[in-house]
């Protein structure tokens, strides 16, 4: 129900929000994000989430409200992990594989294709992407120490 829904988004909220704090204090800072590579990533990003939060999203202003804060909290992990040696790529992925499951995800909740075989192909395409997202955060951070 709606109640298990806030839950487990507010959970999910917490572990964007500790990702984030771990990947900056683990990371370059965000200055780090003022290069080259870097920056074309952080612009990517940013592109992809303003636009898919302008298609995707539901127009009621609960669900504006809502999906605006988890939308900003997923971003800032991503690009908290773009903060990140390049040694840490797995981290990087992982967090960006993450972002493409909440899109996909968002997409199948909101606006589902009538095509049963799109549907299909999306709903896996959600899952594998959300299970290496998480692998790949994991595994990425198991090893990293944050800067003294």
């Amino acid at each position: 129900g709606q109640t298990a829904f806030i839950a487990g988004a507010l959970a999910f909220l917490i572990g964007h929000a500790i990702y984030a704090t771990f990947f900056v204090r683990a990371g370059l800072g965000l200055a780090a994000l003022k290069q080259a590579g870097r920056l074309l990533l952080t612009l990517a990003l940013l592109a992809s989430a303003a636009f898919s939060a302008a298609l995707l999203v539901r127009h009621d202003t609960m669900s504006l409200v809502s999906s605006a804060i988890y939308t900003i909290a997923l971003t800032v992990m991503v690009l908290s992990s773009f903060t990140l040696p390049w040694t840490r790529w797995l981290v990087m992925l992982g967090a960006v594989l993450f972002f493409l499951s909440d899109i996909l995800l968002t997409w199948h909740a909101n606006k589902p294709p009538s095509d049963p075989l799109l549907l299909r192909i999306l709903s896996d395409t959600s899952w594998f992407t959300y299970y290496f997202g998480q692998l790949g955060l994991c595994l990425g951070a198991l090893t990293l120490r944050t800067r003294a």
